[in-house]
């Protein structure tokens, strides 16, 4: 695409971005905000635009492609849980706000050891991951501890963005008052709560996905 066809799809942007944390319900979350109807999310959850090994390289246009469909006045979102995995996805921050440095991130933490758990459990189940016991895949594979460094994670992206820009929300509350978070994450995005399906949030996944 040209530079003026770039910039006549500027408007098609994230306007905000659920950033993980794997296997803390974000699928969840996700479909909870998209059934708004003043929200739009991404048909494919998880683009990982912003992480360099994956679809970086695509270009913008590529990104943009993926909330062409947004309705008129719809807040945009995506949720990529790759976003928080540093070290082993290195710049993400930075590439974000790069693109988007006023977008809203949304970032959804489980008790870390649960969260540990899940992560080991579903990689063994899709075979990325040998059954071996817990304890000693933690003490060998880094990635399983880093996912969970929330306040880690949490650091790079203050370093890029104002703090508020940032909403914190925990599992178990999505979970035992799914409702009440769900307010909470609508008046964060600027959209009427009051408009929300109050049916939306399937709670029993809200550890899992």
């Amino acid at each position: 695409l040209s530079s003026s066809a770039l910039r006549s799809r500027s408007n098609v942007l994230p306007d905000f971005i659920v950033i993980g944390a794997q296997k803390s319900g974000t699928t969840t979350l996700a479909r909870a905000l998209g059934a708004h109807p003043g929200v739009f999310i991404t048909e494919d959850k998880e683009p990982r635009f912003f992480i360099a090994e994956r679809n970086w390289g695509r270009g913008l246009a590529w990104y943009e492609d993926q909330f062409v469909t947004a309705p008129v006045g719809a807040v945009r979102g995506e949720a990529s849980t790759g976003y928080t995995v540093a070290p082993e996805f290195a710049g993400v921050p930075a590439r974000i706000a790069s693109v988007v440095p006023n977008a809203k991130l949304i970032y959804l933490l489980r008790d870390p050891v649960e969260r540990i758990q899940s992560h080991h459990f579903e990689a063994i189940h899709w075979g990325k991951q040998a059954s071996r016991p817990l304890a000693e895949i933690v003490l060998t594979d880094p990635r399983y501890v880093d996912r969970s460094r929330y306040g880690y994670q949490a650091q790079l992206y203050l370093e890029e963005f104002d703090r508020s820009q940032l909403l914190i929300v925990f599992t178990d509350d999505l979970r035992t008052r799914p409702q009440a978070v769900l307010d909470e994450v609508f008046e964060f995005l600027g959209v009427d709560p009051g408009q929300r399906d109050p049916f939306a949030v399937d709670v029993h996944n809200a550890r899992s996905e």
